[in-house]
C-alpha cells in the first residue's frame, strides 16, 4: 500500500438486549481491584458485571470507562442451564498480570464442595478456566467471603477468603494465583473472639508497602467496631488493630481503595443511617493506622439507594479511587460514579441498563487497534458544500478549491457515508485532478477497501423484519405485508429460531397472469452474517452466511393448461443502507431483498396443488485463500391432497434472496428456494407423489474488497426431493394408491350473483362409510374420485354462507358431472365485522374479539362472547338480544381498540370494523447529539414514562444508535399510548435532559434533535509525532520546570539505546561549521537495563549539562535518573518529571521513584536558534540515536515551576512567583505554537 499509516484506536461495545437479571451471592461484600498492582487503561479501571440471563444462564459483561461514561461489552456467556448464579460468588482482578481484568467465581458444586473459576479476558472475550476445586465436604461457598489483592507482589492478583469454620472459629485462606490456577494456603485462624457473621472483608495495600493486605470491619457491639488489618509476613498473615471506636458497623458495607491518592488504601463504608438515608464514610489510612471516619458524602443532592451494590476503584484516571454504586430502579440498573476530589465525593451517572440488580467489581480493558491509510479521508463539510455534480462515472465536480480539494493527489481515497448525495456511500480513488470553466474536476474510480484499511474487521449481523420493508416494494396485486402479529399456523417450532419467533408474513390472494391464482401465506425470517478480515497485504478472509426460516402455506389453482416456468415477484426493494465505521472509514452496505413464487412444469386446467412446508436452511460461502461452501436444512411438511386429473409434473416454489452491495457494487448474494413437487401418472403406482426440498444459489463478488480475488457463484441443492405424501397414504380414495377416475364433479356458486366460490369446503358421505372432504379450486370446481356405485350426499359450506347439500348417484364406469351447489349468504340478528391493521388496512388473522354489555361499567364486567378472527379478519356475534354492546379487539403486538354498538330487534349490524395500531407504529423518534459539537451520541439512554415533567412509571427504554437516532414505541413494553409522556435522555458524562412529548394515534412522531450538554472537562489523545515549538526557545529562564502526561506503550524496541518518549531539543543553524544540526537537552525515555540478573524496561529522566569546560559550544555531561516500575505494553502510566534548584524528580503513577541533587535545567549549547518540546516523536531518530517509543499520549501539562513535593502533593503556592503554566492540554491553551496536539471534548 502506498503512503504512510496512522493508528486509530476503536472502542467496541456490545449492546446485549433482553430481560436479564444480575444476581450475586448475598454474603458477598464487593471486592476491589488493587490500584497498586492492577494496571489500567488511561489510568482508569473498568467494571466487570456478572449477569443472570435467566434459565440458569449467565453472562460476564465489561463496562468500559470512557470519557465519563461506561460502554458495555459482553465477554462471555454460558450455555442455557449451565450456570446458576444463585450458586456463584463473584469477584474480579488481574490474575495473570496481563493488565486486563479477569472474572473470578466461587461456584457451589454441592455436597460441601466448591470450585474456583477464572474467566481469563483479553479485553474482548473471556475463557472459563477451572482454577481450584475443593474436596467433598471441605469447603462450602455459603461460608466464604471473598476479596481480591496482590498478596505476594508478583503482579498477579490473589484471593483472600474469610471462612466460617463453625466451632473452630474463622480462618483466612490465601489463594495465590499462578496465572492459571490458585494454590490454597491457611494464612490466619482464630478460634474465638472473631465471629464470621459480624465481619466484613475487603483487601488492598493498606500499609503502603506494595503488598496487599486483608481488611476486616468487625461489629464488636451494636455501636462499637474495629478495623483489623492482616498484613503478609511470609506465607502467613499477622493481625493488627488499625482503628477502634464508636461505629454501627452492622449498618455499613465495606470496600477499600486509595481515595486520597496518598499511596495506601483507605477504608470506605456505605453507611445506612437510622433515618433511612445513606452516607459515604472514609477511614483514611496513614499506613500504620486509620483515622476516625469522616463523611465524604452526606445525603442531600443525589441519594445513595440503600439497596446499592458498591465497590471502589479509580475509574476517572486521576490517581484517586472513586466509589461505584449500582442501584436498582424498577427494571433498570443505574451505575453511579462518586468521583473523589481527595476530600469528598461528587456523584455522576455513568450508565443505565435494563437490568434488575447488579453487583460490580473493577478491572481493566485495552482498546482494539485498526490501521487506516493516510491516503483515505472523509469528504469534509466544506467540500460537500462546494460539490456541484456527481457524474455517472464517479467524476466529482467542485465549484472551487477547499483546503481538502486543493491538496488532493492521485491515489487519494475520498470517503462519505450514505446520504442524499451518495445513496450508496462514497469510497472512490482519485485518478486525476484538473480545472474546467473555473470548476475543479476530480476523476475517480471505485476504490477497494484494501486501499483504505490495512488492518481491521467488518462484521455485520442483519435480521430483516416487516418493519424494514416498505409497501412500495410490493410487486403483485393481492399481496400484503403482515406487520406486528404472531406467527401464523403452519410455522413449526423445530424450523424456527426459538429466540426470535417473528418473521415477515405475506398474505396472498393474487392472480399469476391469466393462468392461475395463488392464495395463502408465506412467512420468511432471514438472518445474514457478514465477516471480512483485512490485514497487511489485502483481504485475509471473507465469509457470508444466511439462515432463512420459511413457512409456506399456499394453494395454487390452475385456470388453463400451461407449460414451463411461471413466476411472479411478490416483493423487491433495496433496504436502508447500513454504515459500519471502521476507524474513520464509513463502510456502506446496501441490502436488497426479493421474494418470488411460482410453478414450473406441465400442468392442465383444474389442477389444484398446495404446500404447507416449514424449513430452516443455512448457506455459507467463505474465502481464506480458497473458496469453501456449506449448507444444511431441517424441515417439516404437512401434506395437502392435490386435486389432479391425469398426468402432471409440476413444482411449486417460494424463494427469498438477500444480496449485499458495498458502495453500490455487488458483494455477497444468496437465493434460497423451498419447493414442493407434484408428479402424477395414471399408469403408475402410487399414481401421484408429493415431494419437498430446498434449492438455491450463493455467490460472492469481492472486487470491491480486493481485485486480486476472483468472484464465485455456486448452485445449491440443499436437500430433497424428499417424499412427504403419496396417493393412498392419506387414506383417501379408499386407501388405494392406484389411479381412480373422477366419479363426481361440479362447481360451488354464490346463490345470489352466480359467481364461483373458491376455497369452500366440500364433503361427500353416505351411510356406513367415512366422509371425504376437499376444497373448491380457484374456478369453484371440485372433484371426488374412486367412489363406488350408489347414492351420496354432497355438502358444501364457507364462512359467511349457509351450508347446502345435494344428493348424487354414482354409476359404475361413468362420471357424474354438473353437480353444482349454490350457497346462500347468511342473514341473522347480530354483529359482524372485521379487524384490520390501521396501517395498510390488511386483515388481522387470529385477532381476539370480545363482546361486552356496554351498560355494565363495573370492574367485574366479563365478556359475553369471544371470537378469533379468520384469515380475512372477520368475526361474528349471533343470537344477540337487542341492546348496547361494546366490542373490544386485540392482537399480538397491537394496541387494543373498542367500539360501542346499539342493536335493535331483527337487526344485523354488518361491517362493524375495528382498526388496530401496531405497537411499532405508534410512538416517537428523534436524534440525540452533543450540544457543543453536534456529533451524534451513541448509547444514550432514552426513557419514556407516564409522569410528565416529574417522572413516573417507566413505559419504554431504548439506547441510541451510532447515528444518535432512537425510536420509542410500544413493541417491548406496550406503553406508548396516545397522550402526553415524559421523556428522559441520559448518558454518562452528560447532563440528563427531560421534556414532555405527545404521542398521536398510529404515528411515530418526530420529536426532533435533542442536544445533551457535556458535564465539562477535556481530554485528548494525540497522534504520534505531535510537538510544540516556542519561537523564543523552550522556556528555561526560571531554571526550573516540569512535564506531566499519560503514556501507554504499544511498541518498545528492546535495545540498549532505549525508547524516546518526550524530548526538549534545540536547533543549531551551523554546528561548529558543519551545517544545521539538532541536539537534545532533556529526555524522558524507556530504557532496557539489567536489574537483578534480568532485563527490565524502566522510565528514565535525563537533563543535559552543557558548556563543559567553559566552552559554550561544547557538549557536557548528561544527568540521568531511572524509575523502578517495570514497563508493560498496553498499560497506561502517569509520568511527571520536574527539575529545579532542589534537583531532578521522576514520578510514576503518583509515586516518587527517582531523584538526584542536580540543580540544572534543559540547557542549550551555544548558538541555539529555537527550541522544541516533542511527545511521541524522536527528532534525532536516524542519526544513530534511540528509537521512538510507539504509544498513546494524553493530558500533557508543561510548567515553568516544579509542581509536586516528595509525596506527590501539589504545592499550594510557589515562593518564586507561582506555578507558571506554559501549556495545559486540559484547558486547551498554549503560549507557543501547537503543531500537533488537538484537545477534544
Amino acid at each position: 500500500m502506498r503512503g504512510s499509516r496512522r493508528f486509530v484506536r476503536l472502542r467496541l461495545g456490545a449492546l446485549i438486549v433482553g430481560l436479564a437479571v444480575i444476581l450475586v451471592a448475598p454474603v458477598l461484600w464487593p471486592p476491589q481491584a488493587d490500584a497498586a498492582t492492577v494496571a489500567n487503561a488511561a489510568g482508569r479501571y473498568d467494571t466487570l458485571v456478572l449477569r443472570n440471563m435467566g434459565g440458569k444462564r449467565a453472562a460476564l459483561v465489561q463496562l468500559v470507562a470512557e470519557n465519563g461514561a461506561f460502554m458495555q461489552r459482553e465477554l462471555w456467556r454460558s450455555k442455557k442451564g449451565a450456570f446458576d448464579t444463585r450458586k456463584a460468588t463473584f469477584a474480579a482482578g488481574d490474575v495473570n498480570a496481563d493488565g486486563i481484568a479477569d472474572g473470578i467465581v466461587l461456584y457451589e458444586l454441592g455436597g460441601g464442595r466448591s470450585r474456583l473459576l477464572i474467566y481469563r479476558s483479553d479485553g474482548f472475550t473471556a475463557k472459563q478456566v477451572v482454577a481450584w476445586t475443593s474436596k467433598r465436604g471441605a469447603f462450602k461457598r455459603a461460608k466464604a467471603k471473598l476479596a481480591v489483592t496482590d498478596l505476594d507482589r508478583d503482579g498477579r492478583d490473589d484471593l483472600l477468603v474469610l471462612y466460617d469454620r463453625g466451632r473452630a472459629g474463622v480462618a483466612l485462606y490465601s489463594f495465590i494465583s499462578t496465572g492459571v490456577k490458585f494454590k490454597q494456603k491457611l494464612a490466619f485462624s482464630q478460634r474465638s473472639g472473631l465471629i464470621w457473621s459480624k465481619a466484613q472483608l475487603a483487601a488492598g495495600d493498606v500499609t503502603g508497602d506494595g503488598r496487599g493486605d486483608g481488611l476486616i470491619l468487625y461489629a464488636a457491639t451494636a455501636k462499637k467496631a474495629r478495623l483489623l488489618v492482616f498484613s503478609a509476613k511470609g506465607s502467613k498473615l499477622t493481625k493488627k488493630v488499625f482503628w477502634s471506636g464508636a461505629y454501627a458497623a452492622g449498618h455499613a458495607r465495606l470496600a477499600a481503595g486509595d481515595v486520597d491518592s496518598d499511596g495506601d488504601c483507605d477504608a470506605v463504608c456505605l453507611m445506612k443511617q437510622p433515618n433511612g438515608k445513606v452516607r459515604l464514610d472514609v477511614f483514611a489510612s496513614s499506613g500504620k493506622a486509620f483515622k476516625k471516619p469522616v463523611a465524604w458524602y452526606k445525603p442531600g443532592g443525589t441519594p445513595v439507594p440503600a439497596v446499592s451494590r458498591f465497590c471502589v476503584g479509580d475509574v476517572t484516571g486521576d490517581g484517586r479511587a472513586d466509589v461505584l454504586t449500582a442501584a436498582a430502579a424498577g427494571t433498570r440498573t443505574r451505575v453511579t460514579t462518586w468521583v473523589s476530589s481527595g476530600s469528598g465525593f461528587v456523584p455522576k451517572l455513568w450508565f443505565t441498563g435494563a437490568w434488575r440488580y447488579a453487583t460490580v467489581s473493577l478491572g481493566v480493558a485495552p482498546s482494539v487497534g485498526i490501521t487506516v491509510s493516510d491516503k483515505a479521508e472523509p469528504l469534509t463539510d466544506a467540500s460537500r458544500r462546494y460539490l456541484r455534480r456527481v457524474g455517472a462515472d464517479g467524476t466529482l465536480t467542485f465549484a472551487g478549491k477547499t483546503g481538502q480539494v486543493a491538496r488532493l493527489e492521485t491515489g487519494d481515497v475520498l470517503l462519505a457515508p450514505a446520504g442524499p448525495t451518495f445513496p450508496s456511500g462514497l469510497c472512490r480513488k482519485v485518478l486525476s485532478v484538473g480545472t474546467q470553466d473555473g470548476e475543479v474536476v476530480v476523476k475517480t474510480a471505485q476504490a477497494e477497501l484494501c486501499d483504505v484499511i490495512d488492518q481491521g474487521q467488518i462484521a455485520l449481523h442483519m435480521n430483516i423484519t416487516a418493519e424494514d420493508l416498505a409497501d412500495d416494494g410490493i410487486r403483485a396485486r393481492g399481496v400484503r405485508i403482515v406487520r406486528d402479529r404472531p406467527s401464523p399456523p403452519g410455522v413449526r417450532s423445530n424450523a424456527r429460531r426459538k429466540d426470535d419467533p417473528h418473521g415477515i408474513t405475506f398474505t396472498l390472494t393474487a392472480p399469476i397472469g391469466d393462468w392461475a391464482e395463488i392464495e395463502g401465506e408465506i412467512t420468511l425470517d432471514p438472518d445474514a452474517y457478514v465477516n471480512w478480515q483485512i490485514g497487511w497485504g489485502g483481504l485475509q478472509s471473507a465469509s457470508y452466511r444466511q439462515v432463512l426460516t420459511t413457512s409456506t402455506d399456499i394453494s395454487v389453482s390452475v385456470k388453463k393448461t400451461v407449460s414451463g416456468t411461471k413466476e411472479i415477484t411478490l416483493y423487491k426493494r433495496t433496504l436502508t443502507p447500513i454504515t459500519i465505521m471502521v476507524g474513520a472509514v464509513p463502510v456502506v452496505i446496501l441490502p436488497e431483498f426479493e421474494v418470488k413464487v411460482g410453478i414450473d412444469g406441465e400442468v392442465v386446467a383444474g389442477v389444484t396443488a398446495g404446500m404447507d412446508l416449514s424449513t430452516e436452511t443455512w448457506a455459507q460461502i467463505s474465502w481464506d485463500g480458497n473458496w469453501h461452501l456449506g449448507c444444511g436444512s431441517s424441515y417439516e411438511a404437512t401434506p395437502k391432497r392435490p386435486q389432479v386429473f391425469g398426468q402432471v409434473t409440476v413444482t411449486g416454489f417460494a424463494s427469498a434472496g438477500l444480496d449485499f452491495e458495498v458502495y453500490g457494487v455487488a458483494g455477497p448474494t444468496v437465493a434460497l428456494k423451498p419447493y414442493v413437487e407434484l408428479a402424477a401418472d395414471t399408469q403408475a403406482d402410487p399414481w401421484w407423489t408429493l415431494s419437498a426440498g430446498v434449492r438455491g444459489e450463493i455467490g460472492f463478488e469481492v472486487e470491491v474488497l480486493d481485485h486480486e480475488i476472483f468472484s464465485k457463484t455456486f448452485p445449491l441443492d440443499v436437500f430433497g426431493p424428499w417424499i412427504i405424501a403419496q396417493a393412498g397414504s392419506d387414506g383417501s380414495d379408499d386407501g388405494s394408491s392406484e389411479y381412480q377416475a373422477p366419479s363426481v364433479s361440479g362447481k360451488i356458486l354464490d346463490a345470489t350473483s352466480g359467481a364461483r366460490v373458491k376455497s369452500a369446503w366440500v364433503e361427500v358421505s353416505r351411510s356406513g362409510a367415512a366422509p371425504r372432504r376437499t376444497s373448491s379450486a380457484a374456478d369453484g370446481t371440485y372433484v371426488f374420485s374412486g367412489l363406488s356405485p350408489g347414492s351420496y350426499t354432497v355438502t358444501a359450506g364457507k364462512n359467511g354462507y349457509a351450508d347446502n347439500q345435494r344428493t348424487v348417484v354414482v354409476v359404475e364406469g361413468t362420471q357424474t358431472t354438473g353437480q353444482d351447489i349454490a350457497l346462500t349468504r347468511e342473514q341473522y340478528q347480530g354483529i359482524t365485522g372485521h379487524v384490520f391493521a390501521e396501517a395498510g388496512h390488511y386483515p388481522i388473522f387470529e385477532a381476539s374479539v370480545e363482546l361486552y354489555d356496554a351498560d355494565d361499567t363495573s370492574i367485574w364486567s366479563r365478556p359475553l362472547q369471544s371470537y378469533v378472527t379468520y384469515a380475512d379478519g372477520s368475526y361474528e356475534f349471533t343470537g344477540l338480544e337487542p341492546g348496547n354492546y361494546r366490542i373490544k379487539a386485540s392482537a399480538g403486538y397491537c394496541y387494543p381498540e373498542s367500539v360501542t354498538v346499539s342493536l335493535s330487534g331483527g337487526q344485523l349490524r354488518e361491517n362493524v370494523d375495528l382498526y388496530l395500531v401496531a405497537f411499532r407504529a405508534q410512538g416517537v423518534f428523534g436524534r440525540v447529539v452533543d450540544s457543543l459539537t453536534g456529533d451524534p451520541i451513541e448509547g444514550a439512554c432514552v426513557m419514556a414514562d407516564d409522569g410528565g415533567e416529574t417522572g413516573g412509571y417507566v413505559e419504554d427504554e431504548v439506547f441510541t444508535a451510532a447515528d444518535g437516532s432512537f425510536v420509542l414505541d410500544g413493541y417491548e413494553r406496550h406503553g406508548m399510548a396516545v397522550g402526553t409522556h415524559g421523556l428522559s435522555v441520559s448518558k454518562g458524562g452528560y447532563e440528563e435532559l427531560r421534556r414532555t412529548v405527545t404521542v398521536t394515534r398510529g404515528r411515530i412522531t418526530d420529536v426532533g434533535t435533542i442536544h445533551l450538554k457535556e458535564l465539562g472537562g477535556y481530554s485528548m489523545q494525540s497522534e504520534r509525532g505531535a510537538c510544540i515549538r516556542w519561537s523564543e526557545g523552550v522556556p528555561t529562564s526560571t531554571g526550573r520546570g516540569g512535564y506531566e502526561f499519560w503514556f501507554r506503550p504499544f511498541s518498545l524496541s528492546g535495545t540498549e539505546w532505549g525508547n524516546e518518549i518526550a524530548q526538549v531539543t534545540y536547533d543549531y543553524p551551523d554546528w561548529r561549521g558543519g551545517g544545521p544540526r539538532r541536539f537534545p537537552a532533556m529526555s524522558i525515555a524507556a530504557d532496557e537495563v539489567l536489574v537483578g540478573g534480568s532485563y527490565a524496561t524502566l522510565f528514565s529522566f535525563t537533563l543535559a549539562q552543557n558548556r563543559a569546560g567553559g566552552d559554550p559550544g561544547a557538549p557536557g555531561t548528561y544527568h540521568t535518573i531511572r524509575g523502578t516500575t517495570p514497563i508493560v505494553s498496553g498499560k497506561w502510566y502517569h509520568i511527571a518529571a520536574q527539575y529545579g534548584p532542589s534537583g531532578m524528580q521522576l514520578y510514576v503513577n503518583g509515586h516518587l521513584e527517582a531523584s538526584n541533587a542536580y540543580p540544572g535545567a534543559p540547557e542549550p549549547f551555544g548558538g541555539a536558534s529555537g527550541g522544541w518540546f516533542s511527545l511521541g516523536e524522536n527528532y534525532l531518530e536516524g542519526q544513530g540515536r534511540p528509537h521512538t517509543a510507539g504509544g498513546d499520549y494524553r493530558g500533557l501539562v508543561v510548567r515553568e515551576w516544579p509542581h509536586y513535593d516528595a509525596d506527590f502533593t501539589p504545592y499550594d503556592d510557589d515562593p518564586a512567583g507561582g506555578d507558571a503554566l506554559v501549556y495545559d492540554l486540559l484547558a486547551g491553551m498554549t503560549n507557543g505554537e501547537n503543531l500537533g496536539f488537538v484537545p477534544t471534548p
